[in-house]
């Protein structure tokens, strides 16, 4: 099977990342949406991960990203700079092995009703494009400046408020309480009282990983829960809940220099996991992402933006 490059590249970045004891997603892009300046479309899951980095890695603050061709047709050039910055994406579509050519989800719908057995014929294909930052196309417009969000910790307030209530989770802050945790068994979520943390932005991003581990119980996404510290269920678990809610603080506006608790401990084992079964990396993006929706949803935020049939 022909590689991934935009798999490969992730995970080399991650696994780099992580060698050097740091958490490649804490801090996300400063709430910031990365799409395709030329169809709209917002980037998500591997690709918005692997886009995320790496702007913050190369000091990137233009959020949109165009194909060489798509630099073409609208009759500009990369500049020097773009040399060996191309950064490959992944589009899935589907495609028939039989005909050698890629359909349109209109047509698969089509042959599910005519032709069965060439429907097993069908397959999803994932193909990579490089795309590259507005900062490398010549004489592109440059974005109008929008407005930065500030922190506002009334949005923030009134959003985790929601999402406790919503969820129906029984969310504790004992007095003299220094640990932060979810409690499966009794569907409970721990934080150590506000003025306990540096800032509110720490108080919020550590209450939003718990509540993100709060989503697996059964009445809500249903995940394994309860797995033993250290085990590689645990360390997956945190993968999960540490990759949502950023995420969520990402669409939230909210930047925090909180620390984990255990960070080291969990960059081991994520480093273990990712080397030893690549395969959980991206299934905890995918299931991050879920988490996030619906955490999103729940708590009343409206992120919502316009689909396009392309993720270029």
């Amino acid at each position: 099977m022909k590689a991934n490059k935009t798999r490969e590249l992730l995970k080399k970045q991650y696994l780099d990342a992580l060698g050097e004891g740091r958490i490649p997603w804490e801090r996300g892009w400063g709430g910031s949406r990365l799409y395709n300046g030329t169809s709209n479309h917002t980037y998500k899951g591997v690709n918005k991960m692997l886009l995320q980095y790496l702007c913050t890695e190369r000091g990137y603050t233009d959020p949109r990203f165009y194909t060489f061709n798509q630099v073409k047709d609208m009759g500009l050039h990369l500049d020097e700079t773009a040399k060996g910055n191309g950064i490959p994406v992944e589009f899935w579509s589907l495609y028939d092995r039989e005909n050698k050519k890629t359909i349109t989800m209109e047509e698969y719908k089509k042959l599910k009703e005519d032709d069965l057995e060439r429907v097993e014929k069908i397959g999803w294909m994932a193909r990579n494009y490089y795309v590259f930052n507005a900062i490398h196309v010549k004489g592109l417009e440059p974005l109008q400046e929008q407005k930065k969000e500030t922190f506002d910790n009334s949005v923030l307030k009134h959003f985790t408020e929601n999402l406790i209530r919503n969820m129906n989770v029984d969310y504790r802050e004992p007095v003299g309480n220094e640990r932060a945790y979810y409690n499966s068994a009794k569907d409970r979520v721990v934080l150590p009282p506000l003025d306990s943390f540096r800032s509110e932005e720490d108080y919020y991003a550590v209450q939003l990983h718990e509540l993100a581990h709060a989503t697996g119980h059964e009445s809500r996404l249903n995940r394994p829960l309860g797995n033993t510290f250290g085990s590689i269920d645990y360390a997956k678990e945190e993968l999960r809940a540490e990759i949502a809610s950023s995420f969520v603080n990402s669409g939230l506006g909210l930047i925090s220099n909180a620390v984990m608790q255990n960070h080291k401990a969990y960059i081991q084992s994520w480093i273990k996991l990712i080397r030893e079964k690549e395969s959980e990396l991206f299934s905890a993006i995918s299931d991050a992402e879920k988490i996030a929706d619906y955490m999103e949803k729940i708590g009343g935020l409206n992120l919502k933006v316009e689909e396009e049939k392309s993720d270029l």
